[in-house]
């Protein structure tokens, strides 16, 4: 993947293939140049710089944010509802405190989980 690019797509497209007993599926999805990706962004009034589609390891927290929107957007989960811990599960640990930042963080990637399923 070179800087102009950035694998994502509306495409449904995929093949299954059978390795052993597991069955693996393989996407395949058109390259959509960053300008194009921004330009669907900017529709959706979503703003980000070019530098975070092209080295997205080093803006993790615009990269966060960005699917946080996108969990909002297509799921209906606000960020405080990740935010919150499930106070019926909060009982059953020893040291509910030492979760504090643990819970926010399993609960954005069970959210995400649910948005790429979509």
């Amino acid at each position: 993947m070179n800087d102009s690019t950035f694998n994502i797509s509306m495409s449904m497209g995929h093949q299954t293939s059978f390795l052993g007993n597991q069955k693996s599926q393989t996407f395949s999805f058109p390259m959509l140049k960053s300008a194009e990706i921004l330009s669907c962004l900017r529709e959706l009034q979503i703003s980000i710089p070019n530098e975070a589609l092209s080295r997205p390891e080093e803006h993790i927290d615009i990269i966060r944010r960005l699917y946080e929107v996108f969990i909002e957007l297509c799921t209906g989960i606000t960020v405080e509802e990740m935010s919150q811990p499930v106070f019926s599960g909060l009982s059953e640990l020893s040291f509910p405190e030492l979760h504090e930042e643990s819970i926010p963080q399993i609960n954005f990637f069970r959210s995400l989980q649910k948005l790429l399923r979509f």
